[in-house]
């Protein structure tokens, strides 16, 4: 059996803002939308 991704909105997960911080396995990531409403995953 596949497992489906999950689809979560950005604005759902920033709520009013432009960007969230992500911990995974010890390491911090910044994702932040741009002025174009492009996404920018950086570490």
């Amino acid at each position: 059996m596949r497992n489906i991704p999950k689809i979560i909105r950005f604005e759902s997960l920033a709520r009013c803002g432009d960007e969230i911080w992500i911990e995974n396995e010890g390491q911090i990531y910044r994702l932040r939308k741009t002025r174009q409403g492009k996404l920018i995953l950086t570490k």
